[in-house]
């Protein structure tokens, strides 16, 4: 029982310890295409809030991918103390890789916007990843690593002591699935790491994200 109330708490610090940020990396795209015609689904709810991702592969090496996520938190007084919105979508090649491992690369675009209180602002993210994965009909097991050029815009108030208001960053994660074939529960781990010293930031961002959620996969093309 210890066990189990310590795990709890190290989530619940997780979750509300970005709570002064106005960038919340959203979860890093990993459908793990393999052929034509497949739709990938997955929702999940973590320390970045809530997220819906979805992804089609086009061709048996050309997909799109996209997504959207929030998270709003109230003080105790019920009143609104931040709120963060992400979208994105993006072109997938995949198809590099053997019978049970999947390879791809994504390029996408995004746009976000992070409140709070009287500090606000909106960025653009456009970004490369690249994902790897072990495959099979009740385990996946995968690892990604994203880069992104983040650049706020409307930025009304200074968030930080910095002054510099865009800059790549660096963002991995790793992730979990369990479940057979079709349906299976999800965990996503991530990092945020900036490419440049932190203090220059004119905005505060999350360094750490975990979630868990439900992938699905429908099948609309041959066998």
């Amino acid at each position: 029982m210890r066990t189990v109330t310590l795990t709890f708490a190290l989530l619940g610090f997780v979750v509300f310890a970005g709570c002064t940020t106005l960038y919340v990396p959203s979860n890093n795209q990993t459908p793990l295409m393999k052929q034509q015609g497949e739709i990938h689904l997955n929702g999940a709810v973590g320390a970045n809030g809530a997220g819906l991702q979805a992804g089609y592969a086009i061709t048996n090496n050309l997909g799109i991918v996209g997504g959207f996520s929030g998270r709003t938190t109230e003080d105790e007084d019920g009143e609104r103390n931040e709120s963060h919105g992400y979208g994105e979508i993006g072109i997938n090649y995949f198809g590099f890789g053997a019978e049970n491992v999947a390879g791809e690369l994504i390029g996408g675009l995004g746009f976000g916007s992070g409140e709070r209180r009287a500090i606000q602002g909106d960025y653009v993210k456009p970004y490369i990843q690249i994902n790897a994965g072990l495959q099979t009909e009740v385990f996946d097991t995968g690892i990604s690593f994203r880069t992104a050029y983040l650049n706020f815009t409307n930025l009304d108030a200074d968030a930080s002591s910095g002054t510099v208001e865009s800059g790549l960053f660096f963002e991995p994660a790793a992730l979990a699935r369990l479940g057979y074939r079709n349906v299976m529960l999800e965990s996503q781990l991530g990092f945020a790491w900036p490419m440049r010293d932190a203090s220059d930031l004119a905005f505060e961002y999350e360094p750490l994200r975990l979630s868990i959620g439900v992938k699905l996969l429908f099948n609309t093309g041959s066998s």
